[in-house]
């Protein structure tokens, strides 16, 4: 009788499994470690915050994309909505009247409704 032994059942660390589950942790973690390096107040806990704050809205949009892709209902339009969005806050922030503002929403309205 002879015993056959399964492949890849080592006692050894799959460093190619390893970099496909772990690669883009340890990758932020490495840039980070350089940053600090190359500029000691990047870990700052007032650069944090503001790194933090600058990727929200990138991080929310994302988020729901991925629930959007997950369910199998790929809507790309994001893009266009996140444009309008940014027109629609650089008109409040010069300080537009308000039938400019109730415009923009009007039609933010009826792009949701064609959409959905």
């Amino acid at each position: 009788m002879t015993s056959t032994t399964e492949q890849g059942q080592r006692g050894g660390i799959n460093v190619a499994r390893l970099l496909m589950s772990f690669g883009p942790l340890m990758f932020l973690a490495l840039l980070i470690v350089v940053f600090t390096v190359l500029k000691p107040s990047f870990i700052d806990p007032i650069n944090i915050f503001n790194i933090m704050r600058q990727i929200s809205i990138t991080g929310l949009i994302a988020l729901g994309m991925t629930f959007v892709i997950l369910t199998a209902g790929i809507d790309l339009s994001v893009g266009s909505l996140l444009a309008f969005c940014g027109m629609v806050a650089a008109v409040v922030a010069k300080g537009g009247t308000a039938n400019t503002l109730s415009l923009s929403t009007s039609g933010a309205q009826g792009y949701g409704w064609f959409a959905a």
